[in-house]
């Protein structure tokens, strides 16, 4: 569901913080309902602007375990996943080999592709009803373990999954999150 402040182009762009604070209702229902939802003509001029902008209006977390080599181009803000640009990346489940799970998600396009570019988004919930009953359950049967192997030229280097070279810091995260 698209979602912009005004339909008057030759009006100033509001400022997001304040507006969504206006709108806090509306959006709060229309996300609980419709899961995801694209705002566009706002002023937020690069990835300090966007940043801010969602402090205003998300708890964000620090993104640590991270799998796909990302950019941090303003403070816990990200790059996309970086693969070359005719590669694809399937749907999955944001962080789905972690215990706990961002509530929230915000992208911010800085620079439109030229083509293609999209980012496809799915309520996986969904998804999952439409599967056949006897597929779901072999996936209940069979069970699924995730494994993450750190090698040179694999995978992300742990000290930048972990956020840390301190072996004992991630001995840490790894025993309170139930990582083996």
């Amino acid at each position: 569901m698209g979602f912009a402040p005004s339909s008057d182009a030759t009006a100033p762009a509001p400022a997001p913080g304040a507006w969504w604070q206006a709108h806090r209702h509306q959006i709060d229902t229309l996300l609980r309902r419709v899961g995801g939802l694209l705002f566009r003509g706002f002023d937020l001029p690069g990835p300090t602007a966007f940043a801010d902008f969602v402090d205003q209006v998300l708890v964000r977390d620090a993104y640590v375990y991270r799998s796909t080599p990302r950019t941090e181009v303003g403070e816990r803000v990200y790059t996309a996943t970086e693969y070359p640009a005719a590669r694809s990346i399937p749907m999955h489940c944001e962080n789905s080999y972690q215990d706990t799970w961002p509530r929230w998600l915000a992208f911010y396009c800085d620079l439109p592709a030229r083509a293609g570019g999209e980012t496809p988004l799915a309520d996986v919930a969904e998804v999952t009803r439409l599967l056949p009953d006897d597929l779901k359950q072999t996936f209940a049967r069979k069970r699924v373990t995730y494994r993450r192997h750190y090698r040179d030229g694999v995978d992300l280097p742990w000290q930048t999954v972990f956020g840390t070279r301190d072996r004992g810091e991630v001995e840490a995260y790894c025993k309170s999150h139930g990582i083996a």
